[in-house]
């Protein structure tokens, strides 16, 4: 399958839905005046004409309700997507207790570090026992993830993972903008026939209190008339945003099911999981002892349980409820499964899990020195260590980590018992190192963890401890311990592993209240300018604690205008770029060039001045600024100036960027061999 092309086409799609929403918002308001002034010369007669300003003050009126309701509603979207989580029902994972939950909070992890983006939020709508699954958020910093109580309890993890891979890809592609912007924009448009509801309901109640009387009456009929009218006339809104709904969603959901399989590199898994959708109903049917019921589709019962299920409809895995072609919101069933098996395949009953099916696997230690210096994509090797090291820390107690070495969850700072002399030393030193790898990851699972880890992984080795507040206490006592097992690991590793650590760290301390995370952040700021210099690792590191847990509301963009600061700014960006890389001036000058004109900006001459972090701070800013077509083509000129040795810190210094400019993961080549430079050939500023 040709990605690009069809992205592209997802592209030219939204495009066209967005004219589509202005062209309903016209009917609807045309709609209404109509009616209003066929309303009027039905009351007062043909010849009457209606006063000055009735039509002014109809347009006027529907703008405001259509307007309104899409802002007040994109405004609530717009702070987090665990909005959509809340008012569907689902309730945050526990990983705690629920081992599928753990399941699907590791799958979820795994799939985000591979894909290069911050963890999604996992939620669980607990009472839906259907297979489905969806992804909502304004940004890919703020993006949740909901999957049903039906695909935990019927779906393997191979399947669980291929349905996650799905919605991963609608983050990674920013399909899940759109998608959450359109439930914004079509609340609007439903908000007319809302409004006639409205006025119905209260005609009935003044009509019906006796206090009132006649009064209440006279008040009530054209309240009542009205209220039909509107009511009538939004139908026009609602039908409108179900064919939104459904001309957002079919090109997008080929492509999301082709990147699934592009992740996990498996087609069993997504086809899996679809093929025991088309056979859930005969499974829900047999489960409620009324095998011999009329066939009927599963996602009519969903949505009648969740009044809000149809306005994510467009969002789902599976569409929220079978209705007319023109109105699926999904293609077909059938259709997506043959494009993945290249053939028609039955359908197959779920059934529920067993329990040994729903635990997590075994994994053998994975030897980080190798894994460190291995020749391939750097991403695949990080992604590869931390999916081992996720799953191996989610094991329940009173497991063992390679039959030697005991892993106590409940207690993440303590050293894992090794008996003297039980080990020659060079093996003693291994085992050492895999158990801290392991105590890393198991300190993300709680929030006092969370916190003393990042610290530990901002922080300078040899770095007095820094001041905590009294509300971290827990995370003072667990920091110590975090630091010696980062100083027992490699510098190689350190450095491979900090950035997919900083993820799942960031991961637990997302759901934290906002003044936890201020806190949090000023004691890291604490640690960054301890030293009264700020080196590029510690500047990239505290700027991604920064967008994840205190992200800006997402705005819509103004067009940057061309100017001699704009070429400023991607000068800057290739210098530092080249620095750290230990790229040439001149090619770094030629690609900065090149750039510039690819960009339309205008161009200058000079150099790009002092490298400050003031300087690339702006830079960022600026760059955010950027049309979104044009973000994703600087990110890769950047990258194409990157040899295949470049250092870790440039690796994430891209990495950040596009997490500051919205923009998606860079694809970074591999990597010929493991960069030896350390924080002293790091950028500083005095």
């Amino acid at each position: 399958m040709n990605f690009a092309r069809h992205q592209a086409q997802a592209e030219r799609a939204g495009r066209r839905l967005t004219w589509l929403h202005a062209l309903a918002t016209v009917a609807v308001v045309v709609a209404v005046d109509a009616a209003a002034t066929l309303l009027w010369h039905l009351i007062f007669g043909a010849a009457s004409e209606p006063p000055r300003g009735f039509h002014a003050t109809n347009i006027g009126v529907v703008l405001a309700i259509v307007v309104g309701g899409a802002w007040l509603e994109t405004a609530r979207l717009r702070e987090d997507g665990v909005v959509v989580a809340r008012r569907l029902g689902a309730v945050a994972v526990d990983t705690a207790s629920d081992p599928l939950h753990r399941r699907l909070q590791n799958l979820l992890e795994e799939l985000a570090i591979a894909a290069r983006i911050g963890v999604p939020r996992a939620f669980v709508l607990e009472d839906e026992p259907t297979i489905n699954a969806l992804t909502a958020g304004m940004d890919r910093n703020q993006s949740v993830v909901v999957v049903t109580r039906g695909a935990l309890h019927r779906l393997t993890r191979d399947e669980l993972q291929g349905v996650l891979a799905h919605e991963v890809s609608h983050i990674v592609n920013g399909d899940v903008r759109l998608n959450t912007r359109l439930i914004g924009l079509n609340h609007g448009l439903q908000w007319v026939a809302l409004f006639g509801r409205s006025l119905l309901a209260g005609a009935a109640a003044r009509a019906g209190d006796r206090d009132l009387g006649a009064v209440g009456i006279a008040i009530a009929v054209p309240m009542a008339l009205a209220g039909i009218v509107l009511r009538v006339v939004g139908s026009i809104g609602a039908i409108a945003a179900r064919a939104i709904q459904a001309g957002v969603g079919r090109q997008r959901e080929y492509f999301a099911d082709a990147q699934a399989i592009a992740f996990t590199r498996s087609r069993d898994g997504l086809g899996g999981a679809l093929r025991k959708v088309a056979g859930q109903a005969a499974a829900l049917r047999r489960e409620a002892g009324d095998a011999s019921a009329r066939p009927s589709d599963p996602r009519r019962a969903a949505a009648a349980r969740h009044p809000y299920w149809q306005n994510v409809a467009h969002l789902l895995l599976i569409g929220g409820s079978p209705s007319r072609r023109w109105f699926e919101t999904h293609p077909p069933l059938r259709e997506r499964v043959h494009r993945i098996y290249g053939r028609d395949m039955a359908p197959v009953e779920p059934r529920e899990l067993a329990e040994p099916e729903r635990r997590e696997p075994e994994l053998p230690a994975l030897d980080f020195a190798m894994a460190a210096g291995a020749h391939g994509p750097v991403d695949e090797v990080d992604a590869a260590m931390i999916a081992s090291l996720v799953r191996s820390s989610a094991r329940p107690p009173g497991s063992t980590w390679a039959d030697t070495v005991p892993v106590d969850r409940g207690a993440s700072d303590a050293a894992p018992p090794i008996a003297p002399g039980a080990l020659p030393g060079s093996e003693l030193i291994d085992e050492l190192r895999t158990a801290a790898s392991v105590r890393l990851v198991q300190a993300t699972r709680e929030p006092a963890g969370a916190a003393a880890l990042v610290v530990a992984l901002v922080e300078t080795p040899g770095q007095a401890s820094p001041a905590w507040d009294a509300e971290w206490a827990s995370a003072a006592g667990r920091h110590p311990a975090l630091r010696e097992s980062l100083a027992l690991l490699q510098p190689e590793t350190v450095r491979s592993l900090r950035w997919p650590l900083m993820e799942l760290a960031v991961a637990r301390l997302r759901p934290l209240s906002r003044p936890s995370r201020e806190t949090l952040l000023a004691t890291v700021r604490g640690v960054v300018d301890a030293d009264a210099r700020v080196t590029l690792r510690e500047w990239i590191h505290f700027g991604l604690l920064r967008l994840r847990l205190s992200p800006q509301p997402a705005r819509p963009r103004l067009p940057v205008l061309a100017d001699p600061v704009d070429a400023r700014c991607v000068r800057v960006l290739f210098a530092l770029v080249a620095h750290c890389a230990q790229v040439s001036e001149a090619k770094a000058e030629r690609a900065a060039n090149a750039a510039i004109r690819s960009l339309d900006l205008v161009p200058i001459g000079g150099s790009p001045g002092a490298l400050t972090l003031d300087a690339l701070d702006a830079a960022v800013r600026r760059a955010a600024l950027l049309p979104p077509l044009a973000r994703p083509l600087l990110v890769r000129q950047l990258v194409a100036l990157l040899p295949p040795d470049a250092s870790t810190e440039v690796r994430d210094f891209l990495r950040l960027l596009c997490v500051a400019i919205d923009c998606p993961p860079p694809r970074l080549p591999a990597r010929g061999r493991v960069s030896r430079a350390s924080d002293a050939d790091e950028m500083a500023e005095a």
